[in-house]
């Protein structure tokens, strides 16, 4: 694999992956990766007849082998998620299923998990590697290796559905994001909206329509869409409350009618996700979940919500009350109650008028070269860190990604991330940062 994308312990060249390269060279990855489970087990096996474990022997290989499905899956899915287009979709769908297979391979062999559990009982290991073993087996067991064949049979499927159902769910509401738009033509339509808002929504008509010439964010038209730079400036600024009506009922019921409908989606995640749990002995997903939390029960959790809810619903119709007399002596009808739609538009002009806060007033005085140079500032103070800006020295998938190493009081380099700081349609979130 000397001449292969996948290169373990390396930044990926992520302009290399792709859905050609990665159908072309993942099979071999998996094959590798099958290959060396089976040495593992057949060298446990025999290593299981010592009188005593060593961690090394034990933990290693299985650190190794994980490794490497995690770096190698990891940047498809990564790629899926941030850079995703229909033919890398059918590429991450084609070997999910196996991942999942994979995974549960290895979480229900008989032989890792009695060499993980004598590994514990004939060692007096410290508090951090009892703990990793204690997960390790748990994890084990909830991938079902103490399930009767018919049992860990059905979980197999299941897991394998539910990996299917998550990807279609995700796949239908960045579709239903990207597919919805209006194009505003009437100048009333876009009112209120700051300059730099026109500019882009005028910018996004003029791409969309394939319209050649300067683009003029005063004179339009304008493309209205659900991608949350827009979203967020129209429901905030925009005087139209008929359209910040169409924008907001629009937003919440993405994926929710028509063939990208997520409604049966999350009906069968959820009553998959509970066969699941009974099937490992739990009661409920929930139950499931919190066998690896701090938190154990889940009437612990309920009460720490209710502890929460009671003072922040106070505080909250507080506000509203607030924000609904706020508007009525701004023009908003008597006989009626602000909507959903209404709230980001009132608490905006509640805030420039009670608290002389312009948001878009503001925004000049942070540009993001700017705030991260305080950020990191403020983490040298408080951490004794240095986070240099390195972008010659790493791939990105896309020319807007940054790229940062962390260097010691030495100025040794200890850490590095990337950082992706803007919204784009084939993005399944909002700009993030991976480490």
């Amino acid at each position: 694999m000397k001449n292969s994308i996948f290169k373990f312990g390396e930044l990926p060249e992520f302009k290399k992956f792709t859905p050609e390269n990665i159908n072309k060279e993942f099979p071999s990855v998996i094959e590798q990766i099958n290959l060396d489970f089976q040495n593992i087990e057949d060298f446990l096996s025999n290593y299981l007849n010592q009188k005593q474990l060593d961690w090394g022997e034990v933990i290693n290989p299985l650190n190794e082998v994980n490794e490497v499905l995690r770096w190698s899956w990891g940047v498809i899915s990564h790629l899926n998620a941030v850079n995703n287009s229909e033919s890398l979709r059918e590429i991450y769908s084609k070997f999910l299923p196996e991942i999942i297979s994979l995974n549960n391979k290895f979480g229900q062999s008989k032989i890792i998990f009695n060499a993980l559990v004598k590994l514990k009982k004939t060692n007096n290991f410290d508090r951090i590697k009892n703990r990793i073993l204690d997960q390790e087996i748990l994890e084990m067991k909830h991938r079902g290796i103490s399930l009767e064949v018919n049992a860990q049979n059905e979980f197999n499927i299941i897991s394998e559905k539910l990996g299917k159902l998550s990807t279609n769910f995700s796949n239908n509401v960045l579709d239903a994001t990207n597919t919805w738009y209006l194009i505003l033509n009437d100048k009333s339509q876009v009112d209120g909206l700051p300059e730099r808002v026109l500019e882009l929504m005028a910018i996004s008509a003029n791409d969309h329509l394939k319209k050649e010439g300067d683009v003029e964010g005063e004179i339009g038209p304008w493309k209205l869409s659900l991608d949350i730079p827009t979203y967020t400036a129209f429901m905030t600024y925009a005087k139209d409350r008929s359209l910040r009506e169409k924008l907001y009922k629009s937003f919440v019921s993405r994926a929710s009618h028509g063939e990208k409908n997520n409604s049966q989606i999350i009906e069968e995640i959820l009553s998959l996700r509970t066969k699941q749990a009974h099937l490992l002995g739990y009661e409920s997903w929930a139950e499931l979940s919190l066998s690896t939390k701090m938190a154990k029960e889940i009437k612990h959790v309920e009460k720490l919500l209710e502890e929460l809810r009671k003072p922040a619903f106070k505080s909250a119709t507080n506000e509203l009350e607030i924000l609904e007399k706020f508007s009525k002596e701004n023009g908003f009808p008597e006989s009626e109650k602000l909507k959903p739609w209404d709230i980001s538009y009132y608490s905006e002009l509640l805030r420039k008028e009670k608290l002389n806060l312009d948001q878009e007033a503001l925004r000049p005085w942070f540009p993001l070269n700017d705030v991260l140079k305080g950020l990191f500032n403020l983490s040298e103070k408080l951490f004794g860190i240095k986070v240099i800006q390195a972008n010659n020295e790493a791939p990105i998938w896309n020319d807007d990604v940054l790229f940062f190493n962390i260097l010691n009081k030495e100025d040794e380099k200890i850490a590095s991330f990337y950082l992706d700081p803007y919204s784009r349609p084939e993005s399944k979130r909002g700009g993030g940062m991976d480490g």
